[in-house]
């Protein structure tokens, strides 16, 4: 794709676009997503959201971390929602 999203491009390029995410929500019941799902989600948040995703998205590559556990987070609030 040519014009892909930072997000997007970010979770292409760290191999987790279609890792597969199992949430439990607050009522106890289990959610199934991909990775995939959340991106989507971010993309059509509101601009003052995306910017600060796209801020925690930047901290946790510098700092060489699992944006995974971040995706994970996010899908659980699409859960709840």
């Amino acid at each position: 794709m040519l014009n892909q999203s930072f997000f997007r491009t970010m979770a292409d390029e760290k191999g987790i676009l279609n890792n597969q995410i199992e949430v439990t929500d607050d009522y106890g019941f289990k959610h199934y997503m991909t990775a995939e799902v959340v991106i989507e989600a971010i993309e059509n948040a509101p601009a003052s959201e995306q910017k600060a995703i796209k801020d925690i998205f930047s901290k946790i590559d510098f700092m060489n971390g699992d944006l995974m556990h971040f995706i994970e987070h996010l899908a659980k609030g699409l859960a709840n929602n």
